[in-house]
């Protein structure tokens, strides 16, 4: 994106401790582009962080917006819990936040779009706890992280075999 948008060659570090790479852009002109769109520059958390207007506009645009946000600062994963003897398992989708009015308009957002996320003032993560939801997000918004992908073609697997 940063090479084909603003002619900018990346940096590539890697990270043996994490198995991973992080790609660095450093540009005024890409800050500027992106502050332009309504991220701000600097701390978030401290000024506040919102979802830009534009996104609202569109089902489209808020897919894509929780596409993304999912990919970063999500999870999917496998709550097991026993109630006397029966060992219960249930998927479960999750993205945190420490910014309690980013996490209201997330919320906000995945109700418009039909889903019924859950999040408690005491909590940092949204969750969406129905199987029918799980779903209907990996169905209709869907992730580009391989990562979410494979655990959540796992747990359906062995949730629906029953194992």
């Amino acid at each position: 994106l940063g090479l084909s948008l603003f002619k900018i060659q990346p940096k590539l570090h890697t990270r043996a401790d994490e198995k991973s790479v992080m790609i660095l852009f450093s540009s005024k002109e890409m800050v500027a582009c992106v502050h332009k769109l309504g991220v701000p520059i600097g701390n978030k958390i401290s000024q506040g962080l919102s979802i830009p207007e534009w996104i609202f506009l569109k089902n489209e645009y808020q897919q894509a917006f929780l596409r993304g946000l999912f990919d970063t600062d999500g999870c999917v994963f496998l709550d097991n819990h026993r109630i006397k003897t029966k060992l219960y398992s249930h998927m479960g989708w999750a993205v945190t936040s420490a910014d309690p009015q980013f996490r209201r308009q997330i919320v906000s957002m995945m109700n418009h779009l039909g889903f019924r996320p859950t999040n408690r003032p005491s909590q940092k993560s949204i969750f969406l706890r129905r199987q029918a939801d799980i779903n209907q997000y990996f169905s209709r918004v869907g992730s580009n992280n391989k990562k979410h992908l494979v655990k959540y073609c796992a747990f359906r697997k062995k949730l629906w075999r029953g194992v």
